[in-house]
């Protein structure tokens, strides 16, 4: 077997755990199979139909599943929990449908559905499920130029005594990208995205509603038959509806907060042999607010390492180091009171500064017919001086998966 850029993926997972119901993936649920019941009669008038899919079921051993930093309980916003660090195992389904109908030679439609779905031993108000819809409509306008239309809905559902008070929410993004391959090594795309978030009112969470727009201009470059680079320019722009905060974390009354986000990100992708391929990338981020609380600048230093073994064994490495400055978030320390005992906050004169280091390692085997097996290892640190953002968490994962 050969490797091509295409053969890895990385799972990193969030920073906070999320969790469960069933109100709205009952909608998107409905939605899908509507959809596929219009979507499979009308399919008589493509050409050739390709149906694929995923199925995925992992389980977990996690060290720290909410990531949260050694003895320190401050703004949680967590029920009837008296330790940090807690450590659990969980299952996982992962659930990926699509189906491709290319009507001629100008059009082509995608119908994509996915779902995943998180249950926990202990922490049982982690439990998760997220379910996304979505249609890709593709014009190739020209034999060197294409037009990706997108529209997808995702219902994530949590629990209402989840950690974080994270509320169930609904999402719609909308959008489209203009791919121009400019000659056999040279390729230039861009696109605009539009994104509303619509979070379940519930009482005292940290999560506001909010609109977006993203607009992103992406270069590749294949210098040789093994060698391809890119480069890419991200804008990012979100209006919540909150108050934005000052340097402290309080609150601004009738000041909203809207954020901005540029990035850019270059990536060196290598293919050394038939069976083994690197890459190497970089990027810069610079997140601006109204207010001071939000603003930071962050650099990012990432590679990835895939190795075909004999015996259908594939191995995947994936490596990260992070700084993150804020621009004017004081950082927080924690002191105990000499006389009751009880810990508190104290703002030090320091700003804010993180450091992350994240690494990845996997083993799959190829089991024939579409199945494979494997197992996983995350380790994620993260330092600051801000003690509620110190933490470090390890991850252990088996699993089963079937292409078709």
């Amino acid at each position: 077997m050969c490797l091509t850029e295409g053969d890895f993926l990385v799972n990193c997972r969030a920073r906070k755990p999320e969790a469960a119901g069933w109100g709205r993936s009952a909608l998107v649920l409905s939605a899908a199979i509507a959809v596929f019941i219009v979507v499979f009669p009308a399919a008589g008038w493509a050409q050739e139909l390709e149906f694929g899919g995923e199925l995925e079921l992992r389980g977990t051993y996690d060290t720290n599943v909410l990531r949260t930093a050694e003895d320190y309980d401050f703004e949680l916003r967590r029920h009837d929990v008296d330790e940090t660090e807690l450590d659990d195992f969980y299952g996982a389904l992962k659930t990926k449908l699509h189906l491709k109908m290319p009507f001629n030679d100008v059009y082509e439609q995608t119908l994509r559905y996915s779902l995943e779905g998180n249950r926990y031993a202990d922490l049982t108000d982690e439990r998760r499920e997220r379910h996304r819809l979505g249609f890709e409509p593709t014009v190739h306008l020209s034999r060197s130029v294409d037009l990706m239309l997108e529209y997808e809905l995702e219902v994530d559902n949590r629990d209402r005594k989840a950690e974080y008070l994270r509320p169930d929410s609904l999402q719609n993004r909308a959008g489209a990208m203009l791919r121009w391959k400019i000659d056999p090594n040279n390729q230039l795309s861009f696109g605009y995205r539009f994104e509303d978030q619509d979070y379940e009112s519930l009482e005292d969470t940290p999560f506001d509603d909010y609109q977006g727009h993203q607009a992103w201009l992406g270069y590749a470059h294949r210098f040789s038959k093994r060698t391809r680079g890119t480069i890419d320019l991200r804008y990012r722009t979100r209006d919540y509806e909150e108050d934005t905060r000052d340097e402290l974390g309080n609150g601004i009354p009738g000041k909203d907060r809207v954020d901005d986000r540029y990035e850019i990100e270059a990536r060196l992708t290598h293919l050394f042999t038939p069976k083994m391929l690197g890459r190497i990338g970089y990027l810069y981020r610079n997140h601006e607010s109204e207010g001071t609380f939000y603003d930071y600048d962050l650099h990012r230093l990432h590679g990835i390492w895939v190795q075909q073994f004999p015996w259908q064994l594939r191995l995947q490495t994936y490596l990260h180091y992070e700084w993150r400055d804020y621009a004017d978030q004081r950082a927080q320390d924690t002191r105990v009171n000499p006389i009751s005992g009880e810990p508190f906050q104290e703002f030090s004169d320091e700003d804010r500064a993180d450091e992350q280091l994240f690494f990845l390692f996997s083993v799959t085997k190829e089991l024939g017919k579409g199945f494979s097996c494997g197992a996983e290892f995350q380790y994620l640190n993260s330092e600051s001086n801000d003690e509620s953002s110190e933490y470090e968490s390890q991850s252990y994962s088996l699993f089963v998966r079937y292409r078709f």
